[in-house]
């Protein structure tokens, strides 16, 4: 299913794919995108989306510069982030064009 990956390193916006047909699948796929060992947390954005965050947001001792979304909360988000459409309770790809959902993030100078 497709997906948006944030990068607040390179500081891009690009199209994923996450492979898998279960649930476990699909969240193994989600931590190999999101390079994260640990917790990832699902984050509400707006109707039908979601944005997924390394909980931890760390890489090795190295914490990750910042990104803000501007129809989520106002703090900012650390580390790489993938937006998801959502199915009720699963997770889902999306037809959303990149460009209206790029020009919603905004990276740390």
């Amino acid at each position: 299913m497709r997906g948006l990956l944030i990068d607040p390193v390179a500081k891009t916006v690009t199209e994923t794919e996450v492979t898998g047909v279960t649930n476990q699948e699909q969240m193994a796929s989600l931590h190999d995108i999101l390079r994260c060992d640990g917790l990832i947390q699902r984050v509400f954005i707006v109707r039908g989306l979601d944005l997924w965050v390394d909980e931890a947001a760390r890489n090795g001792s190295k914490v990750f510069p910042a990104f803000w979304f501007d129809r989520a909360e106002t703090q900012p988000f650390y580390g790489r982030a993938l937006i998801l459409g959502r199915d009720g309770h699963n997770i889902a790809g999306f037809d959303q064009p990149l460009d209206a959902l790029t020009k919603l993030v905004r990276f740390e100078r």
